[in-house]
């Protein structure tokens, strides 16, 4: 018990202090209520609480007056129903729970708060329990897995192959020609740490492979309830070495193994030894080294994690719905870091090396072997990740078979697909980096049509164009306003999808990813008010002890004990529903992206509709991504409000639940408003400039 105490008491919890602005000094010490003048709300508590006590010392004189009246009655000291010892605890719980002792709370009044401060203190040590783990690598971090370098072994093989052949060939030419070669075509590794080239001084190359790893943007650091600071660099520089040394290791392996391939061939031996197993494990040595770089790497995570845990062990457990995206987002920083192999460098035309017979040989031995790698070999399906399914960039797939426009969809969904558990991305990380590019798309859209509108007018108003007019016989200008017609005709309804896309861009880009900390804010919200409820209802809760009927406490009595209960436990269930449903997000998004495009395939298997069923789609879209995480953080009310129902006890409450739902009603209301205004804008923008004396006006051409 003194743990929990001391946890809710912790200098700078929010929570707690959020409580004591409001009660006053109760909340902390109990005793110390009684001095001063007290707080204006204690001031209020004391008129109700006196009263209740004048109302409940009438009602217990009225119960003991009866029961002297049932003692001749029924020949037993108190009557048969009140001569159980319940009926004095009962009614002394009562009177010592009404008198106001507190600086004018109650006792009844002082349990709730002091199960209110219970409730705080094991929330805060649940939230202890959970960042311990997450600071030793816990799963809500997971480590990424390496990428694989198969493909990229094999690409460095083939140029070292190229290499090798080239240079034996040089050196057999003073022993089968008596003609010494210049020392400058002879290839060697050259390149910066990043970059690995097989060339010679003469310009000409082998391929080589090199690493691209862009360094990640800091995440920003503000004030308040916001997120917290957290520097990548130090992952960035970290595993950027190692990708370094992985591909130095691969070229050093490769090297001698190229060399030996070509020494063989060159000798007319028997043929060499499919180098497959070669290249797999020079890949697996890859893929060991950045996982093992990603396993060291868990000391930026902790520092990350350090940084949480400190801050939230400092401000308490309300703001843990604060943290949700900076963990996401590390992780997704983390992840792209580790899958961002390096990549193969092409090289020269190989009909431009010199001396290129040997080579020729080599690679028609490379080339039949991998033909015969190729027939014994079976190629891993698409459903061996469930988070990549059928929603790929392979052609081969569903959706590669569509139409452009649908394959436009796919492409916005598989910007979410294989994220996730296995993938690289958060699926809420997903979704607001798609709402951003929704965003870019329409404002490029927008611009590209305002300048295809300014140059169309300025065309036809110009001198050029009026000469050119001319010079054409009028066709010039027939064009012109043909195009310019056109525009304006196609103008509200270019405009209304664009003002569409950029709402739909807004709810994915802002709205959606600050949804689990308005559910959160609203659980808090809803916290504070069952806190002011049981304060409140403790008077009445006390006063039903007074009931002179009854074994026990009474059965008036059983609510006021279960909520009790509630505002004790109600924050550990509300943190319990927050990773419930951060949880819910990663493996629901994941699978909610990879089955969207299964459903599009099959519902556009034919289907050749253009811009309006991909607005459509995209509406869709957001429209499920917006019920999946409304409904996953749901939990944070759903579990504490429904729990209770176990114990016997109804504790369903309506405040805080509807505050996202305020919130997406101001947010459209001022979208609405902005396109309403746009509209009104366009209309007036596209009407006809007034006519000169003497003139008819034309007719307006938006109409």
């Amino acid at each position: 018990m003194g743990d929990i105490q001391n946890a809710a008491n912790r200098s700078g919890d929010k929570s707690m202090s959020l409580l004591e602005t409001v009660f006053g000094s109760i909340v902390r010490n109990p005793l110390t209520a009684g001095s001063g003048a007290g707080s204006m709300v204690a001031q209020m508590f004391l008129v109700l609480n006196s009263c209740m006590l004048a109302v409940g010392a009438i009602w217990a004189t009225y119960h003991f007056v009866a029961s002297l009246i049932a003692t001749g009655q029924d020949g037993e000291f108190m009557g048969q129903k009140k001569s159980s010892p319940w009926f004095v605890i009962r009614t002394s719980t009562g009177f010592s729970s009404l008198v106001p002792v507190f600086g004018g709370f109650n006792g009844a009044q002082a349990i709730m708060l002091w199960g209110t401060v219970l409730g705080v203190g094991i929330a805060n040590l649940t939230m202890d329990a959970a960042l311990t783990v997450l600071n030793s690598g816990g799963s809500m971090i997971a480590t990424p897995a390496a990428p694989q370098a198969t493909t990229l072994a094999k690409a460095l093989f083939e140029a070292n192959l190229c290499a090798q052949a080239a240079n034996t060939a040089i050196d057999n030419m003073p022993n089968d020609t008596g003609v010494s070669v210049d020392t400058a075509e002879k290839f060697n590794s050259a390149g910066t740490g990043t970059k690995i080239v097989l060339m010679n001084r003469r310009g000409l190359s082998c391929g080589g492979a090199e690493i691209s790893i862009a360094a990640p943007p800091s995440i920003p650091q503000y004030d308040g309830m916001a997120v917290y600071a957290n520097d990548p660099n130090q992952a960035y520089e970290k595993l950027l070495a190692e990708h370094q040394n992985a591909l130095k290791a691969m070229q050093s392996t490769l090297a001698g193994a190229a060399q030996t391939y070509v020494s063989i061939i060159n000798t007319g031996q028997a043929p060499p030894a499919d180098p497959a197993n070669t290249i797999n494990q020079a890949a697996l040595q890859y893929q060991a080294t950045i996982t093992k770089a990603l396993a060291d790497s868990s000391s930026g995570i902790n520092q990350l994690a350090s940084v949480i845990q400190s801050n939230l062990q400092r401000d308490g457990w309300v703001m843990m719905g604060t943290w949700y995206q900076t963990f996401a987002q590390a992780n997704s920083q983390l992840t792209s870091l580790a899958d961002a192999t390096a990549a193969a460098v092409s090289g020269t035309s190989p009909d431009n090396l010199p001396y290129p017979q040997l080579y020729r040989k080599v690679s028609a031995v490379y080339s039949q072997q991998l033909q015969q790698d190729a027939s014994v070999t079976t190629t891993p399906g698409a459903l061996d990740n469930l988070s990549v399914g059928i929603t790929g960039t392979d052609p081969k797939s569903i959706l590669g078979k569509l139409v452009n426009t649908q394959g436009l969809v796919r492409w916005a969904i598989n910007l979410n697909s294989g994220q996730g558990p296995n993938g690289s991305t958060n699926p809420l990380i997903g979704m607001k980096n798609l709402g951003d590019y929704i965003l870019d798309a329409g404002w490029t859209a927008l611009g590209t049509f305002s300048a295809a509108k300014a140059v169309a007018g300025a065309a036809k108003e110009s001198m050029a164009g009026k000469i050119a007019d001319v010079v054409t016989g009028g066709i010039t200008g027939l064009l012109t306003g043909a195009g310019d017609g056109l525009l304006s005709a196609v103008g509200p309804f270019v405009f209304t999808l664009i003002l569409t896309l950029f709402f739909f861009g807004m709810m994915l880009s802002i709205y959606i990813p600050m949804l689990p900390f308005m559910v959160w804010f609203g659980g808090v919200v809803g916290w504070f008010a069952v806190v002011c409820e049981s304060v409140v209802a403790a008077p009445l809760w006390a006063f039903a002890h007074l009931d002179g009927e009854g074994e026990g406490m009474g059965q008036r009595t059983t609510h006021g004990y279960i909520f009790l209960l509630n505002v004790m436990f109600r924050p550990v269930f509300m943190m319990l529903g927050f990773v419930f449903g951060g949880a819910g997000v990663v493996v629901l998004g994941t699978l909610l992206n990879t089955m969207f495009g299964v459903a599009l395939a099959n519902a556009q298997f034919d289907s050749t509709t253009g811009l309006v069923s991909i607005i459509g789609y995209i509406a869709l879209y957001v429209s499920m991504c917006l019920s999946l995480v409304n409904g996953a953080f749901a939990l944070i009310h759903v579990i504490p409000d429904q729990v209770f129902a176990w114990v016997g006890g109804q504790m369903t409450g309506a405040v805080g639940r509807d505050m996202h739902d305020r919130s997406k009603g101001v947010f459209d209301a001022g979208t609405k408003h902005g396109q309403g205004s746009a509209t009104a804008s366009i209309g007036r923008g596209g009407s006809p400039k007034p006519a000169g004396p003497g003139t008819v006006p034309p007719p307006p051409a938006d109409v």
